[in-house]
């Protein structure tokens, strides 16, 4: 693998950690609180689904963590 391949991959890593990032603060609450409005039978899980996908979410910001610093080894021939 090229350096140039790996820093563009390590760009595509943040980038993709920004936009999950966005959808945690912003996308998750305002389409639970759209959902609980909308079927009001269920606005009683809408915190405890939001805060499930919200800590998925965190997970994936961590493997994409770790492929960062892979990705940057690899820049650097290590």
């Amino acid at each position: 693998m090229t350096r140039g391949l790996a820093r563009t991959l390590q760009v595509v890593a943040v980038l993709s950690g920004l936009g999950l990032l966005f959808a945690q603060v912003v996308v998750v609450p305002v389409v639970s609180g759209w959902m609980a409005d909308a079927y009001p039978e269920f606005a009683w899980a809408r915190w405890q689904l939001a805060i499930s996908l919200i800590a998925f979410l965190a997970c994936i910001q961590a493997t994409l963590l770790a492929t960062w610093e892979l990705l940057g080894r690899v820049a650097r021939d290590e």
